[in-house]
């Protein structure tokens, strides 16, 4: 049935009057995403992590985000991350705490090496410092006994003696006087064989004093290693039940606490010698080796959300890092950095897909940690075994977390086919609902979107008559009359431009002409193809009939813009088999879908004119100066009328074009786009002489996705241009072809008929060729 719309169903209306009850957490094109976030954070099971397919903004990252810190409520809570270290200083162990304990287990241990080193300094200084005297005088008193033992045997047997460091020097006596080595030589071998035979035995007896005054100073040593180890655990006491009592429910920390308390004592009092200048830089060196890097600290988190901005290997797994030391490279647990796996233990961690494919590495260890669920700092240990023989070997780190990749659907639909561990791993999605429906609820979301945003950008305010133009605006980008396309993105663009243009024309609020001048201006692209339209650079005919020649609509999308264009679509036929000859195909300007498209016209044509005996003719389509690929099958429509008006010799109305697929049935299904097309052909009228009496011809399902601009809407109303809908291909035929005195079944009538002619004349012409073939034969035999 054609159907001429009337200004009631193309004027854009919507109703803004009654009450909204605005609701700052209600987000409806998220909802699905929450409903998935919900579902994966309480399973919490390997395997359970999310892909949302959706456009990445800082705006809807700050949702997912927020809902996830305030409804997401896990078993476990935050947890802290520390590197602990002792006497294994190059195998860090790694501790796990209750958030803010991390801190706590931190200053604990500076405070325990300050205690520590206030005691020795006390122990060396001030509070012990006459018991060192007295152990000092007592060991001297002994070591000078047993060298005036050596030196009263030195005598009796000869010989002088003096002091050196490691040992003592034995001088000969002659004649009550020491000897030069000139007066020795003089000497005859028995004399000097006595000396030497005295010298030997002074020899033992040195080093049985030597080893009597090693003994005697160790003894004394011990003495103050036994006094140290007392003070220790005498002023340490209290300290040490302190905190392991702070810390009682961390089996790992009171051990690790346990540990540090014996390591400290045991190396301080081995080092101890009761020369502090001797001893001081052994025991910075003791204390050097006791610390504790907090490399995750969630004190003010209790549920760690962290996006990953830049998911490079080092950002997303840590890093250990290199300091230069007199020209050698060396680092310390100090050095040792989390990377956003770490941070997000027992929460969530979300990433960029695009960003992250940027990175192979990252991509292939993210996998893996989702598989083994640890963190290991051994990913790159032949750099750093290359660039420090000073390197350390951290325990690898065990922990929970879901993982939330945001992108399009056509990186998951490939990772999702290609890598089945991406299939495994995300098995769950969630999209962006973004096409919502208008209801009262999504007008109050609306609303209160405008008027944050508005506020936040110093916005001026939109008049009634603005606000119902941006929700126009909205449902056409949705292509629905019921429907708006929330894009975050597109809608603050406009704003923002109307915003300016209401400066520019020094009004005091945003009205409906800023808004249609912010959304409706023409690109350079389409100002240049209509230019090409009126200086007939492209041809076409906005006037009269044609045979074989339709008006057909398309359109031009180059992804950062799209606009309608009319297209030439002609149709020339001739004695054939039935064959529809695609001039775009055999020139490889079909797309796959026109392709299709064409084949099912063969299929109709043969349906309603020659279903069982097949066509006589071929016919030879062709979209006229189009030098692009062609894809799509909206102008199927257009191409059997224009096949049809070849056959039967049936003119075509120029002045109207038309837009919609078909099935082999004859049915006209919608199409997209259909906003775009009638303007498109609505713009090119204007330049070519006007559009009155001008029109278009689109699927009746596609009514309720009319959203055009106000010219149009005008040109309607005052019946200068005109939409018509159809249903099916005679309905069509009935409006391009037909008059008072030609209607669809007289048209197929004539096509039937100039079918026959062909089939006669192929019958004609076979009968000719088989007489002559028997005259010939005739003759042949007559000469015989």
């Amino acid at each position: 049935m054609v159907n001429e719309l009337m200004p009631e169903d193309i004027e854009f209306k919507v109703d803004l009057s009654g009450e909204y009850i605005v609701n700052d957490d209600y987000c409806p094109q998220y909802e699905e995403i929450y409903d998935k976030i919900n579902e994966i954070m309480s399973i919490n099971k390997p395997g359970f992590n999310l892909y949302i397919i959706d456009d990445f903004t800082k705006n809807n990252l700050n949702k997912i985000v927020g809902f996830i810190e305030k409804n997401i409520k896990r078993k476990s809570s935050a947890e802290d991350i520390c590197y602990v270290n002792g006497e294994q200083e190059r195998v860090p162990r790694c501790i796990k705490t209750e958030s803010g304990y991390g801190i706590l287990l931190k200053s604990a241990i500076k405070k325990i090496k300050e205690s520590y080193i206030n005691l020795i300094y006390e122990f060396y200084n001030n509070l012990n410092e006459n018991l060192l005297d007295t152990i000092g005088s007592e060991i001297e008193i002994k070591k000078n006994k047993c060298i005036d033992t050596l030196i009263k045997n030195a005598h009796e047997a000869g010989f002088d003696i003096k002091q050196e460091d490691g040992g003592f020097i034995f001088i000969p006596i002659y004649k009550d006087k020491t000897i030069t080595e000139d007066e020795y030589d003089k000497l005859n071998i028995e004399e000097k064989e006595k000396l030497l035979e005295e010298l030997r035995k002074l020899k033992v007896i040195e080093s049985k004093v030597i080893r009597e005054i090693k003994e005697i100073e160790k003894q004394g040593t011990n003495k103050i290693k036994r006094i140290l180890k007392k003070v220790f655990d005498v002023s340490m006491e209290n300290q040490k039940r302190e905190f392991i009592l702070k810390f009682k429910d961390n089996d790992k920390i009171i051990e690790f606490l346990k540990s540090t308390f014996f390591d400290i004592e045991k190396n301080v009092v081995d080092a101890c010698t009761g020369d502090f200048e001797e001893d001081e830089k052994k025991f910075i060196e003791i204390f050097s080796k006791y610390n504790v890097n907090v490399i995750v600290d969630n004190s003010k988190k209790n549920f760690p959300v962290v996006f990953e901005d830049d998911p490079s290997i080092g950002n997303l797994l840590g890093s250990i890092g290199f300091k230069n030391a007199e020209g050698n490279y060396v680092t310390d647990i100090r050095l040792i950095k989390a990377g956003s796996l770490l941070r997000a233990n027992n929460g969530c961690l979300i990433i960029r897909i695009d960003s992250l494919l940027l990175y192979p590495s990252s991509f292939y260890y993210l996998k893996k940690f989702l598989l083994n669920r640890r963190v290991d700092f051994s990913f790159d240990k032949v750099y750093f075994e290359l660039l420090s023989e000073n390197k350390l070997k951290p325990e690898p780190i065990d922990i929970e977390e879901n993982v939330i990749l945001i992108g399009d659907e056509e990186i998951y639909s490939r990772l999702f086919y290609y890598d089945k561990d991406f299939r495994n791993m995300f098995s769950t999605t969630a999209e962006a609902k973004l096409s919502l429906k208008i209801d009262s609820n999504i007008k109050a979301f609306l609303f209160n979107y405008i008027e944050n945003y508005m506020s936040d950008k110093g916005i001026k305010i939109l008049s009634q008559d603005a606000i119902s133009e941006l929700i126009k605006v909205l449902c056409r980008m949705a292509e629905s009359r019921e429907k708006i396309l929330f894009r975050e993105e597109e809608l603050n663009r406009i704003l923002l431009i109307a915003n300016e243009y209401a400066k520019k024309d020094n009004k005091y609020e945003i009205d409906d002409d800023c808004i249609i001048k912010a959304a409706y201006k023409q690109s350079t692209m389409e100002k240049e193809m209509l230019e090409l339209y009126d200086k007939r650079k492209i041809f076409i005919q906005t006037e009269n009939r044609t045979i074989g020649q339709i008006n057909g609509l398309s359109v031009v999308d180059v992804g950062y813009e799209s606009f309608g264009k009319p297209v030439r679509i002609s149709c020339s036929c001739f004695k054939g088999n039935g064959d529809i000859i695609d001039v775009q195909k055999i020139n490889d300007l079909s797309g796959r879908i026109h392709s299709k498209s064409v084949s099912i016209l063969k299929g109709y044509l043969n349906n309603i004119l020659e279903e069982y005996n097949g066509l006589s003719v071929d016919f030879n389509i062709c979209f006229e100066q189009t030098y692009g690929k062609v894809d799509g099958d909206s102008a199927s429509a257009a191409e059997v009328l224009s096949m049809l008006s070849a056959i039967s010799k049936t003119p075509i109305k120029q002045n109207l074009a038309i837009t919609g697929s078909l099935d082999q049935f004859g049915n006209i299904q919608p199409i997209g786009g259909v906003n775009e097309k009638i303007e498109g052909f609505f713009n090119v009228c204007k330049v070519m002489g006007g559009c009155e009496g001008k029109g278009v011809v689109v699927p009746s399902t596609n009514v309720d996705n009319i959203v055009v601009s106000r010219e149009v809407e005008e040109a309607v109303k005052v019946k200068k241009f005109h939409i018509f809908s159809v249903e099916t291909v005679s309905d069509a035929a009935n409006i391009m072809m037909g008059d008072n005195n030609l209607d669809w079944e007289k048209i197929i009538e004539s096509c039937k008929e100039e079918l026959n002619k062909f089939m006669n004349g192929l019958d004609f012409a076979s009968t000719k060729k088989n007489v002559k073939k028997t005259k010939h034969r005739k003759q042949k035999e007559g000469d015989k």
